[in-house]
């Protein structure tokens, strides 16, 4: 399993050895600034098409939501996402 977080110390130690967790604690002490943080957050180009899939992906469900209720005989707008109730308007994520 690639995505288990250990609930504890112990857990956290034996998943990541004593090396890891001390560089976990080093980088909540000196986090990235400047070009190395926007170097380390720069979207690959396969993230940036799948981000613009996504994108393309939500408008299209907004613009469908009113017709396909329609047809089903309770026409409904689409819910805002992500931000809840408010403008309907389906928004871009960005990173």
């Amino acid at each position: 399993m690639d995505d288990f977080v250990p609930a504890d110390l112990d857990g956290s130690v034996n998943t990541y050895g004593l090396s890891g967790i001390q560089q976990i604690f080093n980088a909540a002490h000196n986090p990235l600034t400047g070009p190395a943080l926007d170097s380390a957050t720069q979207l690959s180009f396969v993230g940036s098409q799948a981000l613009a899939a996504y994108n393309d992906l939500q408008y299209f469900a907004a613009a469908s939501t009113p017709i396909v209720t329609f047809l089903e005989g309770k026409i409904q707008q689409p819910n805002s996402y992500p931000n809840g109730c408010g403008d309907m308007t389906a928004v871009p994520l960005s990173h």
